[in-house]
């Protein structure tokens, strides 16, 4: 004997009581209506489950309503089995237990004997035994609710135990790789913690060098800006003094070429000199022959032109010396005329050197003018790259100051990573024992 067969005996609905419960089927389906109706509104004014009669009420109404029917149309058998398992699943899943059930059976219960009686006024022995057998009915199906609920329970919490398995399981597989990734992860934290507190003790050292370094490049960028000054104020000095000598043999030249007039004036002049010489040589080559005619004209005289030879020696040798003198100035004209003629040479060369001069001064100046920009552009730069190299000092010394933060940043990291890994350890010894306490449960 099947299990719904033992409890449809235990109860005592047997095939003729059944059958007698299906004649009443047909009377009280008005009855069923009211009661599922009263019901209904009973149960929305209690606090536990008046929420979800408010939600649900038409359709719990519905459903109670076709239940009733075939459970009082007397065919008991695997359908009526499977809808009331049905029936008590959905209720479940509402949130409703057994004990709605059997309020729902008590007013269909308390609702069908007035209507029997009604039925049968005169026959208070029927009407007392067709309650009963709407009793028994109504009691085969609260505890057909009960099993249903029982088993629907028993489903939920096996279905939960299982997925709770299943979900630790998983979480235990998630935490293994959790510890394990953080382990790992406390474990590079650590390496990296101690590079970063070896680089950054070198960053620190480096920094500190390049500082010292800038120091003195700034101190050398100093000296050559100095030098630079220095430099352009020897420029200028030696621009001056070219300019005063391309002044000086401007000068020069022009007092050569007064010179050299003056040496074409001196050459006029000894060429009028030896004209008037050449003429006084002439003259006295007269006078000479006048004198030696005067000489025979004496002798010839005689006594009486003794004193006019005498003259006339007198006057030869006054010509003589006339010549004699005139020919020595004519050799000291053309001495003073070779030497005015070497003088021209000597200018000529005098002038063509101080243009050169000038020339070479002017290029000098402008070179030096040229050096001078140079040089002031060259101290300009110096000075701004002592202004950079200065502003880099300071950084690098913001730099080595934030190098030394980065150490002591190294080492509270290697502390966290410390007790990052202590907790890893915690955290993975307590999900053991959750998963153990929670098997063992």
């Amino acid at each position: 004997m099947s299990e719904f067969a033992a409890r449809l005996s235990l109860y005592g609905l047997t095939s003729d009581r059944l059958a007698r419960a299906a004649r009443l089927a047909t009377p009280l389906g008005g009855v069923i209506d009211g009661a599922v109706e009263a019901y209904v509104e009973a149960a929305g004014r209690m606090p536990n489950v008046g929420p979800i009669f408010e939600r649900h009420g038409a359709e719990i109404a519905g459903r109670l309503r076709a239940h009733f029917r075939m459970l009082l149309s007397g065919v008991i058998d695997a359908a009526y089995a499977g809808r009331s398992a049905e029936l008590a699943g959905w209720e479940a899943e509402l949130g409703l237990d057994a004990r709605a059930r059997a309020m729902a059976g008590n007013a269909l219960l308390c609702a069908c004997l007035p209507a029997l009686a009604r039925r049968s006024p005169l026959g208070s022995r029927s009407v007392a035994e067709q309650g009963a057998l709407i009793a028994q009915l109504l009691a085969f199906d609260l505890a057909s609710t009960i099993t249903a609920h029982h088993e629907a329970a028993q489903a939920s919490a096996r279905h939960r135990y299982e997925s709770l398995t299943r979900d630790l399981a998983a979480f235990g597989t998630g935490m293994d790789g959790v510890s394990a990734t953080v382990q790992e992860t406390a474990s590079a934290l650590s390496d990296f913690s101690a590079n970063l507190k070896a680089t950054a003790g070198t960053s620190e050292i480096a920094t500190e060098t390049v500082a010292h370094a800038l120091e003195a490049a700034s101190s050398s960028v100093g000296v050559a800006a100095q030098a630079a000054d220095r430099i352009a104020a020897s420029n200028r000095e030696i621009g001056a003094i070219s300019d005063r000598g391309s002044a000086a043999a401007t000068e020069t030249l022009g007092q050569i070429a007064t010179a050299s007039r003056s040496m074409d004036g001196l050459r006029t002049a000894l060429s009028e000199i030896s004209s008037v010489s050449t003429l006084i040589g002439g003259i006295a080559r007269q006078t000479n022959l006048l004198a030696l005619n005067a000489t025979i004209e004496a002798a010839r005289a005689g006594e009486a032109g003794r004193g006019f030879a005498i003259v006339a020696a007198e006057v030869k040798s006054l010509a003589d010396e006339t010549a004699a003198a005139t020919t020595r100035i004519e050799r000291l004209v053309g001495d003073v005329g070779s030497a005015a003629q070497a003088t021209d040479g000597d200018l000529d060369a005098i002038r063509g050197t101080m243009g050169i001069l000038r020339d070479t001064s002017q290029g000098l100046t402008a070179a030096v003018r040229q050096q001078t920009d140079d040089a002031r552009q060259i101290a300009e730069a110096v000075r701004d790259a002592s202004t950079v190299t200065r502003r880099a000092h300071h950084e690098a010394e913001n730099i080595a100051t934030s190098a030394a933060r980065g150490v002591g940043m190294a080492d509270d990291l290697t502390v966290w990573t410390e007790k990052l890994k202590t907790t890893a350890d915690a955290l993975r010894e307590t999900v053991d024992a959750f998963a153990h306490n929670l098997r063992r449960a």
